[in-house]
């Protein structure tokens, strides 16, 4: 673990469609503080994370187990963490 790493309270909340017979999502938005961004699609949805990776330290997904079974045709989930409770 780097000890160096700041961590903060910030959090965002994920909201996302699964489109039927598609390997990536679909819809998706990101709440964030008071903003809101859309996009549609995997790529999309990293660029807006990687924008907010620097203040975000946990994202609230929907439907999770949904959403790492098609991120994983994008990426490698080797020693990654996933939390869930039964909602």
């Amino acid at each position: 673990m780097d000890n160096n790493k700041q961590y903060n309270e910030n959090a965002a909340a994920l909201n996302w469609e699964i489109v039927n017979e598609s390997t990536d999502i679909g819809k998706w938005k990101l709440w964030y503080l008071n903003d809101l961004i859309e996009g549609y699609g995997f790529e999309e949805f990293f660029n807006a994370a990687k924008a907010l990776s620097s203040d975000v330290n946990v994202v609230f997904v929907k439907r999770i187990k949904w959403f790492v079974h098609l991120a994983k045709n994008f990426i490698n989930f080797k020693n990654r963490s996933f939390f869930a409770n039964s909602e």
